[in-house]
């Protein structure tokens, strides 16, 4: 089998999941990742013969890939900046709206010095990590409540070489136990999908990605930013956040911001249009 007839019965494989221009996409990332092809070497060289090694591995991915398994957990890893992320089922895909929350922080904060930044649900830790490339002389930690996560986390910054705190806490139970402030920046991505949104949702998310991570239970959805919020407010004396959030949640994370005292609250939309990250600002008097 050529590189071209894979790719062909691989697409006719994958219609029913996904648009065609995506699957062949998908398929194209497989095949220059494993067979360690640029784009315009996997063009050129679309006539050459598969050997049997390759085979085998190719259709054991793809039959993953049929299952609905995002292809970064085909491959085990993802790409954030110009990161190799490694990912696996304890931790969430990086998405390009988290790249823009990145940018945001660096941004407003590049001119700073001497800061201390805590990322909150870190996961594999590319938020952690993105911010230890841009802002390199400011001292970074990073904290999840999963073990597996954090383990991930540890691999990616040595593959990267980056030096990242990493600790293992919930933000949801005495914090300050484990994460000793004071921090000027505390960044996060909480979870907060209210579970009854799940049902709009791809099955390649709902079947794979760690729900833990993902779902708050509607009756409480702002209890991550309500926990994040008050832990900065004890654990430092100046001190800006910037999260991700769900777009129908804006004004009830506002308010309650405001009502602990948070002043400078902004809502930044992604490029998409939808209105996914806040910075707020806390000052003691």
């Amino acid at each position: 089998m050529t590189i071209f007839e894979f790719r062909k019965l691989a697409q006719q494989q994958l219609h029913v999941l996904y648009e065609s221009a995506e699957a062949y996409r998908m398929i194209d990332i497989l095949l220059e990742e494993y067979l360690s092809y640029s784009a315009a070497m996997l063009h050129a060289q679309r006539s050459r013969m598969l050997d049997s090694k390759e085979q085998d591995y190719l259709f054991v991915a793809l039959e993953k890939m049929k299952h609905g398994m995002p292809i970064q957990y085909v491959l085990g890893k993802a790409w954030f900046f110009d990161l190799h992320i490694l990912v696996n089922e304890s931790t969430l895909i990086p998405r390009p709206e988290t790249e823009e929350l990145v940018n945001w922080v660096v941004e407003e904060n590049l001119n700073r010095d001497d800061m201390r930044i805590l990322d909150i649900g870190t996961g594999s830790g590319c938020i952690a990590l993105a911010l230890k490339k841009f802002l390199p002389f400011h001292a970074i930690t990073a904290s999840d409540i999963s073990q597996k996560a954090i383990a991930i986390a540890e691999k990616n910054a040595t593959l990267n070489k980056l030096d990242i705190t990493f600790i293992e806490s919930d933000i949801l139970h005495q914090p300050q136990d484990k994460l000793h402030g004071p921090f000027d920046i505390i960044v996060s991505n909480p979870p907060y999908i209210r579970k009854s949104e799940a049902v709009d949702m791809h099955k390649n998310v709902l079947d794979f990605e760690p729900h833990l991570a993902l779902f708050v239970e509607d009756e409480n959805p702002l209890r991550f930013y309500e926990a994040i919020a008050e832990f900065a407010i004890q654990n430092s004396k100046d001190v800006i956040l910037y999260m991700e959030m769900n777009e129908a949640l804006g004004a009830l994370l506002k308010d309650m911001l405001a009502q602990k005292g948070y002043r400078d609250i902004v809502i930044k939309k992604d490029l998409f249009g939808k209105q996914r990250m806040m910075r707020a600002k806390w000052r003691a008097s």
